[in-house]
Protein backbone atom coordinates (compact mmCIF):
# COMPACT_ATOMS: atom_id res chain seq x y z
CA UNK A 1 0.00 0.00 0.00
CA UNK A 2 1.27 3.39 -0.54
CA UNK A 3 0.51 7.01 0.67
CA UNK A 4 1.17 10.47 -1.21
CA UNK A 5 2.31 12.97 1.71
CA UNK A 6 1.33 15.91 -0.09
CA UNK A 7 1.90 19.40 1.31
CA UNK A 8 0.22 22.94 -0.12
CA UNK A 9 1.71 26.15 0.75
CA UNK A 10 1.09 29.57 -0.21
CA UNK A 11 4.63 32.13 0.25
CA UNK A 12 4.79 35.37 0.09
CA UNK A 13 7.33 36.77 -2.53
CA UNK A 14 9.21 38.48 0.40
CA UNK A 15 10.45 34.91 2.23
CA UNK A 16 10.26 32.82 -0.68
CA UNK A 17 13.78 32.34 -2.18
CA UNK A 18 14.84 32.31 2.11
CA UNK A 19 11.60 29.86 2.35
CA UNK A 20 12.81 27.25 -0.93
CA UNK A 21 16.55 27.30 0.74
CA UNK A 22 15.35 25.84 3.87
CA UNK A 23 12.84 23.40 2.22
CA UNK A 24 15.43 21.51 0.35
CA UNK A 25 17.61 20.15 2.91
CA UNK A 26 14.35 19.54 5.26
CA UNK A 27 13.16 17.10 2.51
CA UNK A 28 16.30 15.26 2.05
CA UNK A 29 15.82 15.38 6.39
CA UNK A 30 12.61 14.00 5.73
CA UNK A 31 14.05 11.64 2.92
CA UNK A 32 15.76 9.94 5.62
CA UNK A 33 12.93 9.13 7.63
CA UNK A 34 11.48 5.29 7.43
CA UNK A 35 9.08 4.94 4.91
CA UNK A 36 9.60 8.29 2.70
CA UNK A 37 10.97 7.36 -1.29
CA UNK A 38 10.92 10.52 -3.48
CA UNK A 39 9.82 14.38 -2.78
CA UNK A 40 9.51 16.25 -5.33
CA UNK A 41 8.89 20.27 -5.59
CA UNK A 42 6.51 21.87 -7.88
CA UNK A 43 5.93 25.44 -8.58
CA UNK A 44 3.30 27.09 -10.55
CA UNK A 45 4.64 28.56 -14.00
CA UNK A 46 1.84 31.89 -12.94
CA UNK A 47 4.21 32.21 -9.64
CA UNK A 48 7.08 32.14 -11.51
CA UNK A 49 6.00 34.85 -14.03
CA UNK A 50 4.88 36.82 -11.37
CA UNK A 51 8.01 36.53 -9.96
CA UNK A 52 9.46 38.20 -13.27
CA UNK A 53 7.30 40.57 -13.43
CA UNK A 54 7.73 41.79 -10.05
CA UNK A 55 11.57 42.05 -10.28
CA UNK A 56 10.88 43.84 -13.64
CA UNK A 57 8.70 46.42 -12.09
CA UNK A 58 11.03 46.55 -8.84
CA UNK A 59 14.06 47.48 -11.66
CA UNK A 60 11.77 49.77 -13.09
CA UNK A 61 10.53 51.83 -10.39
CA UNK A 62 13.81 51.92 -9.03
CA UNK A 63 15.20 53.15 -12.02
CA UNK A 64 12.40 55.69 -12.38
CA UNK A 65 13.43 57.10 -8.26
CA UNK A 66 16.85 57.52 -9.45
CA UNK A 67 16.33 59.43 -13.25
CA UNK A 68 13.15 60.77 -12.25
CA UNK A 69 12.12 59.94 -15.52
CA UNK A 70 8.12 58.04 -14.61
CA UNK A 71 8.23 56.51 -18.37
CA UNK A 72 10.53 53.61 -17.40
CA UNK A 73 7.93 52.41 -14.83
CA UNK A 74 6.68 48.78 -16.70
CA UNK A 75 2.94 48.91 -17.83
CA UNK A 76 1.96 45.72 -16.78
CA UNK A 77 -2.23 46.37 -17.28
CA UNK A 78 -2.94 44.54 -20.38
CA UNK A 79 -0.80 41.44 -19.31
CA UNK A 80 -1.96 38.78 -19.40
CA UNK A 81 -1.64 36.07 -16.70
Amino acid sequence: MSIIYEVNVEIDADVYQAYIEWLRPHADHILALPGFKSASLCVPNKLINFLNILRSLMVSILLAGITGDSSTLLDISSTSG
